[in-house]
């Protein structure tokens, strides 16, 4: 790299509405020192970073899925409790990561996960 070029990092300054109810717990659990646990997180995945919620249980689309005549139609499928707790705890430790490169968070946050512990 020369001297003249450089590396330029936009931050994307706004946060998404899942990260802002994370923010906002966070912040709570910051303050008192208590960890953020499992069944928090899941609570604010599945009402604000789930894409698909149907009848409050979180979907994903099998595009898979045959019809009784053997024809791939796909279909919106509800996610077993292995699924949620995985997608939960991608989703967490990634918006967690994403408001400190955004500045927002200066502090990494204690993560409770008994709850996890008999899922997995």
């Amino acid at each position: 790299m020369s001297p003249k070029e450089e590396i330029v990092i936009y931050k994307k300054p706004k946060m998404t509405k899942g990260q802002v109810r994370l923010y906002t717990v966070l912040l709570k659990k910051i303050k008192t020192n208590d960890p953020i646990t499992f069944e928090e997180a899941k609570e604010i995945y599945i009402g604000w970073g789930c894409r698909e919620v149907r009848g409050g249980v979180p979907h994903s689309y099998n595009p898979w899925w045959k019809d009784n005549n053997g024809v791939e139609r796909g279909r919106w499928e509800p996610l077993n409790e292995w699924e949620v707790a995985t997608r939960t705890m991608l989703w967490l430790t990634s918006n967690i990561g994403a408001l400190v490169l955004k500045g927002y968070l200066k502090v990494i946050p204690q993560i409770e996960l008994k709850e996890l512990k008999s899922i997995i």
